[in-house]
């Protein structure tokens, strides 16, 4: 089910903290090389540069193909022709790129990256016009959620993994909003669900083949799970979802004010006691979020004065905190580490530190009367 060389990958993850453990002088140059031989990778990555041309040129190729493919269909009027076009070249990019990963050992190059996302969105917009766009709004997301799905187990892509946590949420949303209960449940709903997916994420055995749509996965999931409790959040789209000119207050508005200033708190208290930066990553952006919430109703000075002492605040927490933790205090510190994703990386380590050290001779018996033992009478 996987297109990617899985021992690769892994390798990936290995020369990383490798390197990490290099740079921190923690291994010498014969054992890193050492080491990096015995963790071969083969995939073609160029820098970042590279990648987005490549990105580009692929995109541009694939659209005159799609192009010339379409002229044959341009003298028919036919929408479900064009359906079957848009299928067959989202079929044809599939195979191409299957074709790249098998043959030219691409993985996240630009040219892979560019394939799968055009094949999808034809297939895409194929299956839209063999139904002639007749669908209610929250079938739309469902597709392309079950479409998705198998991309994102075959491909591994974070991209593909945003996209469909996007549109499963997308769906949740138009599906609870055609009745009236929908809407006053929706913000319970997207928190629960969140929540949900948050853990499964978090539970799921670690596979490197799947880790960075996980850390999507679970960035978007903390994320969603705040703006589902956030007050502003809630009364703006209750106003929007009931075609009120200007907001009013809401139903259980003291829940959602708790909502708005406990959740960062809960995730800063989570992210230390879990040594997990996403979450204390999102609880920062939660908590300017936060106030800009408070201040969105209630003023208490002018904005320049709030801004120019906020900013003096964050900055003065920001020296305390580096400085505090330089050295590590807690468990904590500011100094970024490598996760220790294998168990038998120090095995590998071990093995090629001392794989190199001279054989001593074995120890030779002999020259006694007793069977070479040593042990006989002569002086």
């Amino acid at each position: 089910m996987k297109a990617y060389n899985q021992t690769w990958i892994e390798n990936l993850d290995f020369r990383a903290i490798l390197t990490n453990w290099h740079q921190k002088k923690l291994l010498t140059d014969e054992q890193f090389e050492a080491s990096k031989a015995e963790n071969p990778v083969e995939f073609y990555r160029p820098n970042w540069f590279i990648r987005i041309g490549l990105f580009i040129f692929t995109n541009i190729i694939a659209a005159f193909s799609s192009s010339f493919f379409g002229f044959f269909f341009a003298m028919t009027d036919s929408q479900f022709g064009f359906g079957i076009l848009c299928f067959i070249i989202g079929s044809a990019l599939f195979f191409v790129l299957e074709i790249f990963i098998k043959n030219r050992k691409v993985y996240r190059s630009g040219i892979d990256n560019a394939l799968l996302y055009a094949g999808i969105g034809m297939i895409y917009t194929g299956i839209m016009l063999f139904a002639s766009f007749s669908f209610s709004s929250w079938v739309y997301p469902l597709i392309l959620f079950l479409l998705l799905i198998p991309a994102l187990i075959r491909y591994g892509d974070p991209i593909v993994a945003f996209v469909a946590f996007c549109s499963f949420f997308g769906f949740v949303f138009f599906a609870m909003t055609t009745f009236s209960i929908g809407k006053l449940i929706l913000p319970f709903v997207v928190m629960i669900l969140s929540a949900v997916i948050y853990f499964l994420s978090k539970n799921r055995k670690k596979d490197s083949y799947y880790t960075d749509s996980q850390n999507v996965t679970e960035l978007m999931s903390l994320i969603l799970f705040y703006l589902g409790g956030n007050y502003l959040v809630v009364r703006e789209a209750n106003a929007l979802l009931n075609d009120v000119p200007k907001s009013i207050e809401i139903a259980f508005s003291w829940l959602f004010w708790i909502f708005t200033f406990l959740i960062p708190a809960l995730y800063i208290f989570y992210a230390i006691n879990q040594k997990d930066r996403k979450p204390l990553f999102v609880a920062l952006l939660a908590i300017g979020f936060s106030i800009f919430t408070y201040r969105f109703y209630y003023s208490i000075m002018p904005v320049e004065y709030a801004l120019s002492l906020g900013g003096i605040i964050l900055i003065a927490f920001s020296i305390w905190a580096t400085r505090y933790f330089k050295t590590t205090k807690h468990n904590l510190t500011y100094q970024p580490e490598a996760a220790d994703k294998f168990q038998n990386l120090e095995a590998i380590i071990v093995s090629q530190t001392f794989q190199n050290q001279p054989q001593q001779n074995s120890t030779e018996f002999g020259g006694g009367n007793f069977g070479g033992g040593g042990a006989g009478g002569e002086v």
